[in-house]
C-alpha cells in the first residue's frame, strides 16, 4: 500500500518523517508534497497514485487544508482522506465534519496509520482501529485513542523522501531533531496539554530515544545534509532526565563534536547540567518566558516558573559561555501596558542574546482559549479561520491596552538590545506612537537582526533564507 502525505509549509515534519520511517519499516509505501513548494499539486498526486492521502496539518493552515482537500477529493473520489497533525488534538468532529473527508488521526500515528494500511491491503474492516475516528455512511465513528510507542527508539525517521522531492533541504545549516515526545507540564496556551489529557493513564508522559540511538541518527543524517554547521534539539524536555543528559553530552562530544542549540525548561538548569552541555558544544539554550508579569505566567499561563528561575538559569548558562534565546508573548489576556514594559525589563535582567517574540494567538481547543472568550476578548465564534496567518504581525485580543502594547512587540527587539533607548522610550511613549505608521518596517528589521544573529548568518545569507520562507512570516 502507498500512503501520500502532505502538508503546507516548506519544512520536513517531524510527524511526517517518522511516519515515513515507520510506514516503510512496515513494508508499505510512502511519498510527500509540500503544498508551498508545488504549482500543480493535484495534479502530481496522479504521478504518485497513492492508494491513501494523509493531510498533516497545523491549525493555522486550516483554510488552505479546506480548500485544496475539496479539490483533491472532487479529482481523485476513489482516494480516501485521513488527516492528523497538531490540529486534530483540538478538533476531531469538527474536521469530520467536512464531507470531503474520511477519517481523522488523533494523537501520534505511527501504530494506527500501518494497522490501517494492513487492513486495507488485506480488504480488512478498518473502523474500529484505535486512534483513528471514521465517518461511514454519514455516520462517525469515534474511536478510542492508541496508547503511542513507549520505545522512542522503535521509530526510524525517514527524511531521504524529502531530499529526494525537494532538494533544496541539503543545503539547511541548521540540522533540527526531536530526542523525546511529552512534556510533564500543561500550560494553557499549548497543546501539551491537550495531549497529555488524551492519553491520561495510557503511557509515560516523557519519552526519550537512548542516547546512543541519537547519536545513530545524528551521524546517519549528518551525510545527506552537507552544509551543516550545527545541530538544534526541539524538545520541549531534552532535559529531564539528567542521566540520559551526562551519557548523552560524552557521545556527543567524542562522535559528533558539532555546536548545537536546544529547547530547556527551567527547572532541569543546573551548572553540573550546564557543564556538561558546554563541554559537549552547546552554543545555545532557548526557553519560553511568555511574559515578565510572574503572576500572570503562573496564573493565566499555568507556567510554574518565577523570573528568578530565568535570571538565575541565563547566569548559570552564560558562566560556562552559552547564549541565551528567549521568546515572549504579547496582547495576551489581561496584559497590560505595563506587563509589556516587565516582559523587556525580564529580558535585561536575564541578558537576553536572542529576544524573539511573537502575539498571543488563542487556539480553539485550548483553556487559554476559553478563558479569552469568558473575559469577552474575543467572540465566542472566534474560529480556527479566524487566526492570523501571522503571529508576528496580527494579534487576535481586543485587550484596552492592545495598540500600545503591539508597539512594544513591533519594536522589541530594539528595546531589549538598547536598555538605554528603552528606558527613555518608556518615559516618553509617545514618541513610539508616533512611529505607528512605520511598525511593520521595524518590526520585520528587528525580525532579520534577531534571526542573522540566532543562525550565526550573513547579511545576504539571511534576506534570502527569509524570502524563501517569506509565505510563512
Amino acid at each position: 500500500m502507498k500512503i501520500l502525505f502532505i502538508h503546507k509549509q516548506i519544512f520536513m515534519f517531524f510527524g511526517v518523517t517518522a511516519l515515513l520511517g515507520y510506514v516503510k519499516k512496515h513494508g508499505h509505501k510512502a511519498d510527500v508534497l509540500i503544498g508551498d513548494a508545488e504549482q500543480n499539486l493535484v495534479d502530481k498526486i496522479k504521478d504518485i497514485n497513492p492508494d491513501i492521502i494523509g493531510f498533516s496539518i497545523m491549525s493555522n493552515d486550516e483554510e488552505w487544508f479546506l480548500d485544496l482537500s475539496k479539490e483533491v477529493k472532487k479529482t481523485y473520489p476513489d482516494i480516501p482522506i485521513i488527516v492528523g497533525g497538531a490540529h486534530t488534538y483540538l478538533c476531531r468532529e469538527t474536521v469530520l465534519d467536512y464531507p470531503q473527508i474520511d477519517m481523522v488521526c488523533i494523537g501520534e500515528g505511527e501504530i494506527p496509520v500501518v494497522e490501517l494500511l494492513n487492513r486495507m491491503q488485506n480488504k480488512q474492516d478498518y473502523t474500529d482501529i484505535k486512534g483513528i475516528s471514521f465517518k461511514v455512511n454519514g455516520k462517525i465513528i469515534a474511536n478510542p485513542p492508541q496508547p503511542p510507542i513507549q520505545d522512542m527508539d522503535e521509530i526510524p525517521e525517514d527524511r531521504d523522501i524529502y531530499i529526494k522531492k525537494y532538494p533544496i533541504f541539503t543545503h539547511e545549516e541548521l540540522l533540527q531533531l526531536f530526542s523525546s515526545r511529552g512534556c510533564y507540564y500543561n500550560c494553557t496556551f499549548c497543546i501539551n496539554g491537550v495531549i497529555n489529557k488524551l492519553y491520561r493513564r495510557m503511557t509515560k508522559v516523557h519519552r526519550q530515544k537512548s542516547p546512543q540511538a541519537l547519536i545513530n541518527q545524528i551521524k546517519d543524517l549528518l551525510p545527506k545534509f552537507p552544509e551543516t554547521k550545527t545541530v538544534y534539539f526541539a524538545d520541549d524536555l531534552f532535559l529531564a532526565n539528567k542521566t540520559f543528559v551526562k551519557e548523552f553530552s560524552v557521545l556527543y562530544k567524542k562522535e559528533i563534536g558539532m555546536p548545537f542549540l536546544m529547547n530547556v525548561f527551567p527547572v532541569f538548569i543546573d551548572n553540573e547540567v550546564v557543564k556538561c552541555l558546554a563541554d559537549a558544544g552547546c552554543i545555545t539554550i532557548q526557553v519560553g518566558t511568555e511574559t515578565g508579569n510572574e503572576e500572570h505566567r503562573k496564573k493565566i499561563f499555568k507556567k510554574p516558573v518565577s523570573n528568578a528561575q530565568y535570571i538565575e538559569m541565563s547566569e548559570t548558562a552564560k558562566k560556562h559561555g552559552l547564549r541565551v534565546y528567549a521568546s515572549s508573548m504579547f496582547v495576551y489576556p489581561d496584559q497590560t501596558l505595563d506587563d509589556a514594559f516587565k516582559t523587556v525589563e525580564l529580558m535585561h535582567a536575564m541578558k537576553t542574546d536572542h529576544p524573539f517574540k511573537g502575539f498571543f494567538q488563542p487556539y480553539p481547543g485550548t483553556v487559554i482559549y476559553d478563558m479569552s472568550v469568558e473575559k469577552g476578548y474575543i467572540n465566542s465564534s472566534y474560529s480556527f479561520k479566524d487566526l492570523p496567518h501571522s503571529y508576528f504581525k496580527y494579534y487576535s485580543l481586543d485587550i484596552p491596552e492592545k495598540k500600545d502594547i503591539a508597539l512594544v512587540c513591533h519594536f522589541y527587539y530594539f528595546l531589549v538590545k538598547m536598555p538605554k533607548l528603552y528606558r527613555f522610550l518608556k518615559k516618553h511613549f509617545w514618541i513610539l506612537r508616533l512611529l505607528w505608521p512605520f511598525k511593520m518596517l521595524f518590526n520585520y528589521l528587528g525580525i532579520f537582526l534577531w534571526f542573522k544573529e540566532w543562525k550565526n548568518m550573513g547579511y545576504i545569507k539571511t534576506f534570502l533564507y527569509l524570502w524563501k520562507f517569506r509565505k510563512n512570516a
